[in-house]
């Protein structure tokens, strides 16, 4: 009910607890399914929170950033509509998710010579340029624009492991766990999937536009 003023001129619903919302279900899917394929197309078993976070930011960002069918505007995305974020330009994307660099950081005290340090590819800020990296010696987030890219080998999916596992992230067997809250994970049964397909033919939904900053 806090959301109502700041939204307008959108129109919000409430729902009670633990009421099924199918267009809200489809959406969580379609970030987990996202989610999925951007894990499984690394080398890592184990993946440190910093990376699952900005995986999952990368995947939300994509999915609001073309306009919708059934949204509100043709040509207009939900991002432009809600944040005023201009179209994306695909230029500017120059690393994958994962991807292992030499990060250029800056100069030493003794040189002029910029130096280096391993890092692993997040994603691209949207406004500011440049990438947002993961640092392989400390695990913490860092910002740069000068990167050369490298394979990666045994010690770099060593060391991510590494940091994983010294925040206690489990081996990712069958990818990554989604919770409601720790402990509470959210399920994928065939039951829960058979219900949910059969309320989103009933509303007739978008399978492939089906993601929102706010639902309009």
């Amino acid at each position: 009910s806090h959301l109502k003023n700041p939204v307008l001129p959108a129109t919000t619903h409430i729902c009670a607890a633990n009421k099924h919302v199918p267009e809200i279900e489809r959406s969580i899917r379609t970030t987990k399914e996202r989610t999925r394929c951007t894990v499984h197309s690394m080398p890592y078993k184990r993946l440190p929170n910093m990376m699952m976070k900005h995986i999952v930011l990368d995947g939300m960002y994509w999915l609001n950033a073309f306009a919708s069918k059934n949204g509100i505007s043709d040509t207009m995305s939900p991002s432009s509509i809600v944040l005023g974020t201009p179209s994306p330009d695909c230029k500017h994307l120059k690393l994958q998710t994962g991807a292992y660099v030499q990060l250029y950081v800056g100069t030493t005290h003794t040189t002029k010579k910029a130096r280096t340090i391993g890092a692993i590819a997040l994603r691209r800020p949207t406004e500011s340029g440049g990438y947002y990296f993961m640092s392989l010696k400390t695990g913490c987030e860092l910002h740069g624009y000068e990167w050369t890219e490298l394979p990666i080998d045994d010690n770099i999916i060593a060391r991510v492991e590494e940091l994983a596992e010294a925040e206690g992230q489990p081996i990712m067997a069958n990818g990554p766990i989604f919770e409601w809250s720790p402990g509470v994970p959210i399920l994928d049964n065939d039951e829960d999937e058979e219900a949910l397909n059969e309320a989103i033919h009933a509303l007739d939904y978008n399978y492939e536009n089906d993601l929102y900053l706010i639902h309009i």
